[in-house]
């Protein structure tokens, strides 16, 4: 009998270096995520945009780190899933995956409408909801072929966007050296007027939804063919490059914006123009228009990596029986868990179009987006303390004891300054994952 192309809990092919991992985390996360909602934290922290970006990259650096620890104590595809199964057992396992599968649900889809809405800035004519469509259409081919390919394709949209930003800041620093500004330079870190510790505080819990995405570098821990600390260096030095980058946007745009934080304020529908207007106004169209180009393509990529990283997820869960196991069929081929990456994408798919098809869709998405990802982050640090403090009796307090510690501290505050209907849906979402648990139990006895 000839040999199916697919195989029952398949292995994954390592073939990813460690700059296709970095790749992959910084068009999951977007190099030029800042200049979305710049307008936003302008709005929240009184113009202090560069010190939310300062903060916010602390706070995610201690994420990372507890990410490097654990990728380096399980190597294995699943991320958040496997790590917490590994610390307190297969149900606590299951519910950190669970919840980190609803970001990396909701991020495609909030990515490829992202990518829909510019592209419909550019044709008018084509709804949005199409042009959406045709994004999930054509990434999901691309993810299907292999992640590779995936690797390939991202590398020369995130070179691109890379050089469309790096003129904006150039040309945005040669603005700031060489004429009047509407703002002082210190305005960005220290306000303008006043500064408020609890603003920026409430800024954070914004800005963190610029980061999200390098976690989904720990999704391929089984796909590299580099050395057994390749994962949490790429993981590092991810993290690092978008901080900068996102701490100068959000300097330049701080001292260039054209209108004051009081003004977003009493304007929220202002918020998401205000850099663009500083492009257009203070630099050329011409970037603006460029800078529009390569957001919606990278926004499709982003989608792109994103839904790999949650067939990951997938992947690695039914690869221990609580999903079907069809679920962790690789192609022979190609090395993809093809069935895991249509699932992922047809749940993103009905989001997205559904979300691109109603006035406020973006809105209520990106007020959802955030909570299930922090939820995992925290188990994170949680299982980092018991692995190496509690199990392995590590005495490298520092790294094993303090940074989750205060990682937990900071994760939880954010946790408590989301939305009410971001908390909501997430309890809702752990629920459903409660009850399938139960179910699965109930089936094994």
């Amino acid at each position: 009998m000839k040999e199916s192309p697919m195989s029952i809990r398949g292995k994954l092919k390592k073939e990813l270096t460690f700059w296709d991992l970095v790749t992959n985390g910084l068009i999951f996360i977007g190099p030029a995520s800042a200049i979305g909602i710049f307008g936003v934290l302008d709005a929240k922290s009184n113009g202090a945009v560069a010190s939310v970006y300062l903060l916010a990259t602390a706070v995610m650096s201690l994420t990372a780190m507890s990410y490097v620890q654990m990728a380096l104590a399980v190597p294995k595809s699943g991320s958040i899933y496997a790590y917490a199964k590994t610390a307190f057992g297969a149900k606590i396992g299951f519910l950190s995956g669970w919840m980190m599968l609803l970001d990396y649900i909701l991020i495609p889809a909030v990515a490829y409408l992202f990518s829909g809405i510019a592209f419909n800035a550019l044709i008018p004519q084509i709804p949005a909801w199409i042009f959406t469509l045709c994004a999930v259409i054509v990434t999901l081919g691309l993810n299907i072929r292999g992640i590779k390919r995936v690797a390939i394709f991202n590398r020369i949209i995130l070179i691109a966007g890379l050089v469309v930003l790096s003129l904006i800041l150039i040309l945005g620093v040669y603005l700031i050296v060489t004429h009047d500004t509407p703002r002082t330079i210190l305005s960005p870190f220290t306000g303008v007027g006043s500064f408020s510790l609890q603003s920026l505080i409430g800024a954070v819990s914004v800005a963190v939804l610029s980061f999200l995405g390098f976690d989904g570098i720990a999704t391929f821990a089984e796909e590299h063919n580099g050395a057994k600390n390749t994962l949490g260096r790429a993981i590092l030095v991810c993290l690092v490059i978008a901080g900068f980058l996102f701490i100068l946007q959000s300097f330049i745009g701080g001292v260039l914006a054209l209108n004051s934080p009081e003004y977003f304020r009493t304007h929220p529908e202002l918020q998401g123009k205000a850099y663009y207007s500083i492009i257009n106004q203070g630099m050329s169209p011409l970037l603006s228009s460029a800078l529009a180009l390569v957001k919606a393509f990278g926004a499709s990529c982003a989608a792109m990596v994103a839904v790999a990283a949650s067939s990951r997820l997938v992947y690695g869960i039914a690869s221990d029986g609580v999903f079907s196991d069809k679920l962790s069929q690789t192609n022979q081929n190609s090395g993809t868990p093809v069935l895991a990456v249509l699932s992922s994408s047809s749940l993103t798919l009905i989001i997205a179009v559904s979300a691109a098809r109603v006035a406020n869709g973006l809105d209520i998405l990106v007020s959802l987006v955030n909570i299930g990802a922090l939820s995992a982050f925290f188990m994170l640090h949680l299982a980092v303390i018991k692995v190496y403090i509690i199990q392995h009796k590590s005495t490298r307090f520092i790294l094993h004891l303090f940074v989750p510690v205060l990682g937990c501290l900071s994760i939880a505050t954010i946790i408590i300054l989301s939305s009410g209907f971001s908390q909501l849906i997430a309890l809702v979402w752990l629920g459903f994952g409660i009850a399938w648990s139960f179910y699965q139990r109930v089936l094994r006895n």
